[in-house]
């Protein structure tokens, strides 16, 4: 059928012929298996050439699938609606063209995962209190006639620094467990920091009990929201283009 492609999530490191219990994209079950090439498979399904939306729906059996793969294998997410026509296609265009690229991806990736951190401040309260207690902000509010948006500024410059500090001071614990890091967008004062880690599958459990830790010790402080282990996304999604 003209409008029938073939639905790409990931790309593994076996070219063993292989089935997925997971229902392809699209929900209408169809079935996932891999095309392979030099070494390496895409692992695909199925679909309509169409543009799917990032909804829920649709992320969810594409996370699944790759879920499922990197259980198995060493696996590259490949980015979220990526269709090519036909399994030539698939092997010409995207494994034999990059070939020495996904290779080289592949075998940074073996035996890593990736671990997301999300860290937040508990209550603002007490952060702005302890900014309004710095001799400068003091300072500024004695002074004859203060200037309620030059203190405003500068509490939001000091909240800054304060945030950045408490970041470099996490970084420096867990950036000892992992290869590489990445800090994602935060949106608002609490949150103090997105960050996925690679990590390597070995130094998993010790990561594990750093979390724990770090949250034990500061609970009252900070909310420590903790995923994985998951593929890496943020270190390797493959981009191919048809």
């Amino acid at each position: 059928m003209d409008n029938e492609g073939l639905y790409i999530y990931c790309i593994t490191d076996s070219a063993e012929p292989k089935e997925f219990k997971s229902a392809g994209i699209g929900g209408r079950g169809d079935r996932v298996y891999t095309i392979s090439y030099d070494g390496m498979s895409a692992v695909v399904s199925q679909s309509p050439k169409m543009r799917y939306q990032a909804l829920r729906e649709n992320l969810m059996p594409h996370e699944l699938v790759v879920e499922e793969a990197m259980q198995a294998f060493t696996a590259l997410p490949v980015r979220f609606c990526t269709v090519a026509k036909t399994e030539e296609e698939v092997v010409e265009k995207g494994l034999k063209r990059f070939v020495v690229t996904l290779k080289d991806m592949i075998e940074k990736m073996k035996d890593k995962i990736e671990l997301g951190l999300r860290v937040m401040w508990t209550d603002m309260g007490p952060i702005f209190a302890e900014i309004a207690e710095t001799p400068e902000i003091k300072s500024l509010k004695r002074a004859p006639k203060p200037n309620l948006m030059v203190i405003g500024r500068r509490v939001e410059e000091l909240l800054k620094i304060k945030k950045a500090k408490a970041v470099e001071d996490l970084l420096g614990k867990f950036n000892k467990l992992a290869v590489d890091c990445k800090l994602n967008s935060t949106y608002g004062d609490p949150w103090l920091m997105n960050a996925a880690f690679l990590v390597e599958k070995e130094k998993e459990k010790d990561f594990d009990e750093l979390v724990n830790k770090i949250h034990e010790q500061s609970k009252d402080r900070i909310n420590v929201k903790y995923v994985g282990p998951l593929a890496p996304y943020n270190f390797a999604n493959v981009e191919l283009m048809f």
